[in-house]
């Protein structure tokens, strides 16, 4: 078993806490990394107001950037974003089995990297998240398995590129993190 950290956790538990609870949160969750704990961003937003399908991954992430950019001693700048970027990619996939690494063989297509033999669902972004994490949120296009998907299929209220995803995330790059 990976050790890891799923920080949408660990944030639901601070809130009750204050502020001070969010840098714990966040120190720990940089000392766990520094010390080689795998991190996680998962689908389990719930807590977290306004609760959009798939937002809370970006945020996700974003806090995750955060912390490591903010308390680690190994991951900061681009190094963070990075960390975060794979925490929600390619770590996932390695801790839920979902990758055929090291002889294992999962039940679905393997997922959570982008080489031969892995099942081509991605989001072409128009900035980097290497620059900005939460450039996560600027799609440009949606590919499911490997095929063009159409944006006005997927979510029909942002077919005109202004869903309420793009508010929330003006509110939160308004923001500094906690």
């Amino acid at each position: 078993m990976l050790p890891y950290v799923n920080a949408l956790d660990e944030m639901r538990m601070a809130a009750c806490g204050g502020p001070d609870d969010f840098e714990r949160v966040f120190r720990n969750t940089a000392k766990l990394y520094d010390h080689g704990a795998m991190l996680l961003v998962g689908t389990d937003a719930l807590g977290f107001d306004p609760l959009i399908e798939g937002l809370g991954v970006h945020y996700e992430a974003y806090l995750i950037r955060e912390a490591l950019d903010r308390f680690s001693t190994t991951a900061k700048g681009a190094a963070a974003n990075l960390a975060a970027l794979k925490a929600a990619t390619s770590n996932a996939a390695l801790a839920y089995g979902l990758h055929i690494e090291n002889g294992n063989q999962p039940k679905d297509d393997p997922r959570g990297f982008i080489k031969a033999g892995y099942r081509a669902d991605l989001l072409l972004l128009r900035d980097s998240p290497m620059v900005e994490v939460l450039n996560t949120l600027k799609i440009d296009r949606v590919f499911k398995a490997g095929y063009l998907a159409n944006r006005q299929m997927i979510r029909p209220e942002c077919a005109a590129g202004d869903c309420e995803t793009r508010q929330i995330l003006h509110g939160l790059q308004a923001k500094a993190c906690p």
